[in-house]
Parts: structure tokens; sequence; C-alpha cells
């Protein structure tokens, strides 16, 4: 191959490698994910129990910003959860306000664990980061308006 560029540069010759041919993994072997629960101050409820309590604790946030009881009732009315395959989405108002994870497992190369807390990245799908857990004993990872930027888990 001896060809040059219209400057009259040429290409160096480099050394030519053979390619290298990788193995795949068979596709059966998943890898497995060690999950650890990211909450120590648990709560001893069931997972649709605090999952309620989100709800209950989201309307009352509410009612702490406003004050007028039509606007209180109207928007207590419009919290729903609709029920996926991986997470559960609530709904406030028609916006999503959050992600809640159904079971253990990976989203996006990070491990959750049952309960952790997404926030929204678009209507179908949560965030990457976990934000906060419902088995949390403390509410101020989370406002009526959506669940806080980054949870920092302190234990």
């Amino acid at each position: 191959m001896s060809f040059k560029f219209i400057n009259g540069i040429g290409p160096t010759p480099k050394a030519i490698k053979k390619a290298v041919v990788v193995k795949k993994a068979s596709p059966s072997k998943k890898p497995s994910v060690s999950v650890k629960p990211t909450v120590k101050s648990k709560v001893n409820l069931s997972y649709q129990d605090c999952l309620m309590r989100l709800c209950n604790n989201i309307k009352t946030d509410y009612n702490l910003f406003i004050s007028d009881p039509q606007m209180q009732k109207n928007f207590a009315d419009n919290i729903s959860i609709k029920y996926g395959r991986k997470f559960q989405k609530i709904i406030c108002k028609g916006s999503v306000w959050g992600f809640v994870a159904k079971d253990d497992g990976v989203h996006k190369g990070i491990p959750y664990v049952q309960g952790d807390v997404f926030k929204p990245a678009s209507w179908s799908a949560p965030a990457k980061h976990v934000r906060g857990s419902i088995w949390d004993k403390n509410i101020d990872w989370y406002k009526w308006t959506g669940p806080n930027y980054r949870w920092v888990n302190k234990f």
C-alpha cells in the first residue's frame, strides 16, 4: 500500500495486529449482584402500608403548604398509584411524583432494594439514582412536589 495524499504526505506503515477474539459469556449466566438494604431505621409495616403512608405524608406536606381547603381536597383526590412491572408510579394531579421499586434489582447499572424511591426522568421511566426509601422513618427526603434531588444515606 503505497499512496500519498494531495499535500505529498503518506501514511506511516504500522505493524498489523491480529484481531483478538473474546468469548462472550453464555446468556444463561447472569451476573450476581449483592444488594444490601440502604436503610437501618426501618419501620415494621408491610410494603403496601408504607406506600400508603408515603401518599398520606405527601398530602400532609401539601396541606402545610396550601391553606385553602378546596385546593387541599382537590390535591388529595388526585393522588393515585399505577402498578407496573418493576416500579409503582405515584401520580399527583396528572404529573408523575416518583417511582417506588417493587422488588430488589438493578436499574441503569445501580442496584436498588424494594421500597427505594426514584425521581421521574420521564412519564414512564425513573431517574438513575435512589432518592429515598419508603421504609425510612424520616420523611425529610421528599416534599409534595417530589423526591429531593439526592438522598444521602448517613448510616
